[in-house]
């Protein structure tokens, strides 16, 4: 009997250990009850993972928690705004999905997190839930927002301003709109359209790039970069520049031979560039950069857009000033009436001429193609310098021992007044110089030279030679005799002389 009782209590006693341990294991109640958030009230976002190391499962778990409610309520946003995607939905729906995420962790602070009871098995369960009205009320107030600094932005457009500068503010409205999820829910009316503003913008901006960059009215550059847009920038700069180069020599070298200037064909590349710098370098907003649409890849692409009539309206500015001065110039050189007033504008004029490669095109204006041979800056001082005559008047023979008198005159065959310096020399065989000045001459006022060669000279002649000191080649020349005297022209001489005494 007691063998019995005690087989009996050794059998409950076992029943007791496995009730108790039984009671041990039971699960852990949840801490998420779903009834208490009702799907029409909520989002919910829910993260699993499996992980060893507990605080890298909590921490992953909260962002997977975090990107499954922002799946769902980019799903809830992206049907009623389908008509702001781009053609690429992939990439855009999740880019989008990422704004959200980024979104949801900096601006929102009511998002609540639950996390489970790390279990056993490595594995954490973490919701991340959020009221709807709470993301509606917050929705509305930061779209506002969005919609005012947007509004703010395209306020500076006018309807007479260049295409380029409103391209460049549409884009500054696009990037504005894209840089928040609120700026890409932004409703409204655009250009008297209504719908979502951002695909509204763009659209513009498509149409004013596409008559940019096909117009005829600009020169376009294109720069590509795979650093930076600032070197893609350069590069467009640096391709203008060179286009502008060629494109003005070959207008310019064309008038270089035409006009046979003094400069060659390279320095007058070296002064067409240093002049398109220095256009460039004081009209900097002459230079407008649109950047590419639609960039692809990881290349920068920006285009360099010039307005044709700016730019040359800019060098017909810079012509039109030189040819003003040239033509007082020219208007001085008629009303003056001396040989050395006419010369002394002539090379005033070609030294403002010369001053810059834009002087060939002036020059042509003065001096047209089709008076060139009759009426040229060459042809006036050729002309000029053959006007004046000079005259050396000598007899062509004395006696031995007798003075002779040289005497210089100019004269001008256009009837100018004519003072120029002139170099005058006398000369005997030997090449001794008897004389070497140099005097004003002029008309109404003749120079003269006597000349007693001394007693014994046995020079049988010398030489007279004037000439103009500027201008060498108008010149004269004169040769006189010295006849030697005969027995009877000595005697007669040697016997007056004692008559004398």
């Amino acid at each position: 009997m007691r063998a019995k009782i005690q087989g009996i209590g050794f059998v409950l006693g076992i029943l007791l250990i496995t009730l108790t341990a039984s009671a041990c294991k039971s699960p852990v109640p949840l801490l998420f009850e779903r009834w208490q958030y009702p799907v029409d009230e909520y989002y919910i976002g829910t993260g699993i993972v499996t992980d060893k190391n507990k605080g890298q499962a909590l921490q992953t778990a909260k962002m997977r928690a975090i990107t499954d409610l922002a799946t769902q309520i980019q799903t809830t946003i992206s049907s009623t705004r389908t008509a702001s995607l781009s053609d690429d939905g992939i990439q855009q729906a999740t880019s989008f999905e990422e704004l959200i995420k980024e979104t949801l962790h900096q601006e929102f602070d009511n998002v609540m997190y639950i996390e489970e009871t790390y279990t056993p098995k490595y594995e954490q369960t973490t919701y991340a839930v959020i009221k709807r009205s709470d993301w509606e009320a917050q929705k509305v107030r930061k779209i506002l927002r969005e919609k005012e600094k947007a509004e703010s932005i395209l306020s500076a457009r006018y309807p007479e301003m260049s295409s380029v500068l409103e391209i460049q503010i549409l884009n500054k409205a696009i990037s504005s709109l894209q840089a928040t999820l609120w700026g890409t829910l932004v409703e409204g009316l655009f250009d008297d359209k209504a719908g979502f503003i951002l695909p509204l913008i763009q659209a513009r901006r498509d149409i004013l790039s596409s008559r940019v960059l096909h117009s005829t009215l600009y020169y376009i550059n294109e720069g590509v970069s795979a650093s930076s847009k600032t070197r893609a920038r350069e590069i467009a700069d640096r391709a203008f520049k060179d286009a502008q180069l060629e494109k003005i020599c070959k207008e310019y070298e064309y008038l270089r031979v035409r006009l046979a200037a003094a400069m060659n064909a390279e320095t007058l590349r070296e002064k067409i560039e240093a002049y398109v710098g220095y256009i460039i370098q004081q009209n900097p907003n002459l230079l407008e950069y649109l950047d590419e649409p639609e960039a692809s890849g990881s290349d920068h692409k920006v285009y360099l857009v010039v307005r044709k009539s700016l730019w040359d309206e800019l060098t017909a500015k810079e012509v039109d000033s030189l040819y003003q001065e040239v033509r007082a110039l020219e208007e001085q050189y008629q009303e003056d009436d001396s040989v050395m007033g006419k010369l002394q504008v002539l090379d005033t004029m070609r030294q403002l001429l010369d001053s810059s490669f834009l002087g060939l095109s002036v020059e042509n204006m003065v001096f047209p193609y089709e008076q060139a041979s009759v009426d040229s800056i060459p042809l006036r001082r050729e002309q000029l310098i053959a006007s004046v005559n000079l005259m050396l008047i000598l007899p062509k023979a004395v006696k031995e021992g007798e003075s002779f008198t040289l005497r210089m005159e100019v004269r001008n065959s256009q009837a100018l007044k004519t003072n120029i310096p002139i170099k005058c020399t006398l000369t005997d065989p030997k090449g001794h110089q008897i004389l070497s000045e140099i005097v004003n001459l002029r008309p109404d006022k003749p120079y003269s030279y006597t000349y007693t060669p001394p007693e014994g000279d046995k020079n049988d002649s010398f030489q007279a030679d004037c000439f103009w000191t500027q201008y060498p080649q108008r010149r004269a020349e004169a040769c006189i005799e010295i006849t030697k005297k005969t027995i009877k022209e000595k005697f007669m001489n040697w016997w007056n002389g004692l008559g004398s005494k």
